[in-house]
C-alpha cells in the first residue's frame, strides 16, 4: 500500500471569518493526502478563531506588534511533523479535490512548487489582469536565481506554496520585511540550490474585493521592498536594463513614473481590449492609485523614513481617495459574492 504524503497547511489570518471556513473545507476535501490546517492568527476580532477550532485546526496566535508576513510564517511551521508544508490564503480556494496531488506528483524532482492564482470573476477586474500576467498557463518554468532576479521569475506567491519541509528547516523566512518575504525567500532558497518551479496544472481561486487600503498598500509596500532588493551587492548581478532603470528611478522619479504608468496602461488597454469592457477612464483612475503608491514608495525610500508598518492605516493623499470613489461607484462590482458558488469539483 503506498503511503499518502503528510501536508501541513499554513494560513495566516486577521479577521478572516467570511471566507475561511470554504477555504479550510475545500483543503480537507483534497484526496490522496493526508493533511491538517495550522492558523496564525494576529489578533481577528470576528470568528476566525473559533472557526478554526470548530474545524479541528491547529491555532497559533502571535500579537499583532510582533507580527509580520515571514513571522507569522515561521510561527505556523515550527514544530511541524509533515513531510511537506502549503502555504495558502484564507481567502483562497481550490477548484478541484486534486490540487494538492497533482502538486505532489510534480515534486518528483523539486524542493520548492508555486502554482497559478485564477481570479473570481467580476470580483476586481484590475486584479484579474495582474493575476494572468503574474501567473500564466506555463505547464512548467524552472526558476533560477537569475531569472527570478532579473524579472523572470513567474508564479512566487505565498498563497499557493508548496515545498519540502526540510526546505525551511535550512532556511526560514525574514521577518523583517514589510512585504515581498515569498520572493526574497525565493530568491535565498535559489542560491542554496533548492530546485524551485512555477506550474499552472496547480490552481486556486484568489481575489480580493476592490479596496483603496488594500491597493496602495499593496502597491507601496511591493515597491520599498524590491528597491531595498536592488542595492548593494545586489546591483551586480542585474543585467543592463534594470541598472538603467533603477538608475532612472533614483535620479528622475517623475519620468520614471510616467514611463511606468505608460507600459502599464498599454499592457492594460489590450488585455481590457480581450477580457472586459473597461473604460479608459476607469484604468486611469487605478494607475493613478497605484503608481501615487509607488511614487512615495520611492520617495521614502530614499529619504530613509522607513517607520511605516503594513497593518498601519495609511494617509493616503486626499485626490487618490476621490479618484477611487469615482471609480468605485461607476463600476458594477459583484457585492455580495459567497464562497460556497465559487464552482469545485
Amino acid at each position: 500500500m503506498t503511503v499518502k504524503p503528510t501536508i501541513a497547511c499554513v494560513i495566516r489570518t486577521l479577521n478572516e471569518a467570511k471566507y475561511l471556513k470554504e477555504t479550510i473545507r475545500r483543503i480537507y476535501l483534497q484526496e490522496g493526502v493526508h493533511v491538517h490546517v495550522i492558523i496564525v492568527d494576529s489578533g481577528s476580532t470576528d470568528q476566525t478563531v473559533q472557526i478554526a477550532l470548530d474545524m479541528k485546526c491547529i491555532v497559533k496566535t502571535i500579537h499583532s506588534s510582533e507580527w509580520s508576513w515571514g513571522r507569522a510564517l515561521n510561527v505556523g511551521i515550527e514544530g511541524v511533523d509533515a513531510d511537506f508544508i502549503f502555504l495558502i490564503s484564507a481567502h483562497c480556494f481550490f477548484p478541484t479535490n486534486q490540487e494538492l496531488l497533482k502538486a505532489i506528483r510534480l515534486m518528483q524532482n523539486l524542493d520548492v512548487l508555486y502554482g497559478q492564482h485564477i481570479p473570481i470573476p467580476d470580483v476586481d477586474p484590475f486584479e484579474e489582469f495582474e493575476l494572468y500576467q503574474s501567473f500564466p498557463d506555463e505547464d512548467f518554468v524552472d526558476l533560477s536565481y537569475d531569472a527570478i532576479f532579473n524579472g523572470r521569475g513567474v508564479g512566487i506567491s505565498n498563497a499557493c506554496c508548496l515545498f519540502r519541509t526540510t526546505v525551511w528547516h535550512r532556511l526560514t523566512f525574514d521577518e523583517s520585511l514589510s512585504s515581498a518575504e515569498d520572493f526574497y525567500w525565493a530568491l535565498e532558497a535559489s542560491k542554496l540550490n533548492f530546485r524551485i518551479a512555477y506550474s499552472s496544472q496547480i490552481k486556486l481561486y484568489h481575489s480580493h474585493p476592490l479596496d483603496i487600503q488594500t491597493i496602495y498598500k499593496r502597491w507601496y509596500f511591493r515597491a520599498r521592498e524590491i528597491l531595498k532588493l536592488m542595492h548593494g551587492s545586489n546591483i551586480l548581478r542585474m543585467n543592463l536594463k534594470r541598472r538603467i532603470l533603477l538608475k532612472a528611478r533614483r535620479q528622475f522619479p517623475v519620468l520614471f513614473s510616467i514611463y511606468v504608468f505608460y507600459k502599464d496602461y498599454s499592457s492594460m488597454h489590450r488585455f481590457f481590449a480581450r477580457h472586459h469592457y473597461i473604460k479608459v477612464s476607469h484604468i486611469w483612475s487605478f494607475l493613478l492609485i497605484k503608481h501615487t503608491a509607488v511614487f512615495f514608495a520611492n520617495k521614502d525610500y530614499y529619504k530613509n523614513q522607513m517607520d511605516v508598518r503594513y497593518n498601519d492605516t495609511f494617509a493616503i493623499p486626499r485626490f487618490i481617495k476621490k479618484r477611487f470613489s469615482s471609480l468605485e461607484a461607476s463600476m458594477d462590482f459583484v457585492q455580495g459574492l459567497t464562497p460556497e458558488n465559487i464552482p469545485f469539483h
